[in-house]
C-alpha cells in the first residue's frame, strides 16, 4: 500500500511540474502560443533563438553552426509576460533582427513559461493632506 501512495504521489507531482513549466522547440515555421487558466498569466522564464542543439528544428549540424544562440527573453517578456494568452509566430522580426546564427540557416525559438496566479487588491483613495486649493480669478 505504502508503494503505491508513493507511486501517486509522484504522478500528482510529475502532473503538477507541467502544468508549471511549460518549455517547447517552436520552429522558424511555427508560432509561440502561451495560454493560461483564468485569474493566471504568463511569466517568461527563459527564451533563446538560435540553432542550440540537434532536436526537431534542427536534425543536421552543416559545417558546425549548432550552438549559435540569442537571448530573447525581453522580445518574449514584451510579447507575453503578464498576459493571459499570447501568440508570436518564430519568424517576427523582433526575434530574426537579433541573428545569432549565419542567415542561411534557420534558427527555432526554445521558450519556457509558468502561469502564475494574478491577485486583485482593493483600490484605495488616497488623500493628500496639503491640498491646494485654487479660486477662480475676478476679471
Amino acid at each position: 500500500m505504502a508503494i503505491l501512495k508513493n507511486i501517486v504521489a509522484l504522478l500528482l507531482l510529475h502532473q503538477h511540474l507541467l502544468h508549471d513549466a511549460m518549455a517547447l522547440e517552436y520552429c522558424l515555421t511555427e508560432s509561440f502560443s502561451g495560454r493560461c487558466e483564468a485569474d493566471h498569466v504568463i511569466l517568461m522564464t527563459s527564451a533563446t533563438f538560435g540553432r542550440m542543439d540537434l532536436g526537431r528544428c534542427v536534425q543536421r549540424n552543416y559545417g558546425n553552426h549548432v550552438g549559435c544562440r540569442a537571448d530573447v527573453m525581453n522580445q518574449m517578456d514584451q510579447a507575453c509576460s503578464g498576459r493571459r494568452g499570447c501568440e508570436l509566430s518564430v519568424s517576427d522580426h523582433a526575434l530574426i533582427k537579433t541573428q545569432p546564427c549565419p542567415k542561411d540557416f534557420a534558427s527555432y525559438l526554445d521558450a519556457e513559461f509558468v502561469c502564475v496566479k494574478v491577485r486583485y487588491g482593493k483600490r484605495k483613495k488616497f488623500k493628500y493632506k496639503n491640498q491646494m486649493k485654487t479660486r477662480g480669478s475676478k476679471k
